[in-house]
């Protein structure tokens, strides 16, 4: 597992250094730093959830109460890595200068890949309670494919946005695989479809902002506006809540 996400964490970069410019390069890195900010918040979250899951794994709400986090999460991240990418435009501005103007796009596409990254770890609960963390290694190098054949066919072409969101790409694909087989071995009432769709709509709501949001004033409401349509387009998911979206029954003892 660790081999496979150090290919999906170099995989982009090698590529473009060998089919992109350097000014290409340089805004890539600029890109990948909203990643990294993102990515702080989310390993908080990740840190605490681990052994509070294990704590209460055989609690008779837990089910519930990790589909609780689990939306929460998704709702949560999904609004903080909107909120990143569409800041970035103005935030590259400001503290690397016009000349990294072309940083912004990435940066929407990777901040959306730490919160994919995040749901890796929640969505994938079951594997790991269920004592069946061989199945991990399908999940990540899944992923590590997506990863290489995506940046070998669009990074060429698209450059840094094509890294950033073959590297997105590959971080979605690693949360999908773990959801689908976790649920296979321990099913969890998850609101797999509902979550999907937020945070598609997350993604497709910040891709669209970012090319179209004039300058100034106007693209500043323009943002702050598509942001406040999802936050409550999230309130109206009701992501605290633990509706379930599948049957339920008897866990799996541990051990």
């Amino acid at each position: 597992v660790s081999f496979a996400y150090g290919v999906i964490g170099s995989v982009d970069r090698y590529t473009l250094q060998r089919t992109g410019s350097l000014d290409e390069g340089g805004s890539y890195a600029v890109a990948m730093k909203f990643f990294t900010v993102v990515t702080m918040g989310i390993s908080a979250f990740q840190l605490a959830f681990g052994p509070f899951a294990f704590a209460r794994a055989q609690d008779p709400d837990a089910p519930k109460l990790f589909a609780r986090v689990f939306a929460l999460y998704v709702g949560i991240a999904s609004l903080g890595a909107l909120l990143a990418g569409l800041a970035a435009p103005a935030v590259v501005e400001v503290l690397a200068g016009r000349s990294y103007a072309d940083a912004a796009r990435p940066a929407l596409w990777l901040a959306f890949a730490a919160v994919a990254q995040g749901a890796y770890y929640v969505a994938g609960l079951g594997i790991t309670l269920s004592l069946r963390t061989p199945l991990l290694g399908w999940t990540a190098g899944g992923a590590a494919l997506v990863a290489i054949v995506a940046n070998r066919l669009l990074t060429p072409r698209f450059g840094a946005e094509g890294a950033a969101f073959a590297t997105f790409l590959a971080y979605v694909t690693a949360a999908v695989l773990a959801y689908v087989i976790s649920q296979r071995v321990w099913p969890m009432p998850f609101r797999g479809a509902k979550l999907a769709a937020l945070f598609a709509g997350a993604v497709a709501l910040g891709a669209v902002v970012v090319r179209v949001a004039p300058a100034g004033w106007p693209g500043l409401a323009l943002r702050l506006g598509a942001a406040a349509v999802f936050a409550m387009i999230a309130w109206r998911f009701e992501v605290w809540k633990d509706r379930g979206a599948v049957r339920h029954g008897p866990a799996a003892p541990l051990g």
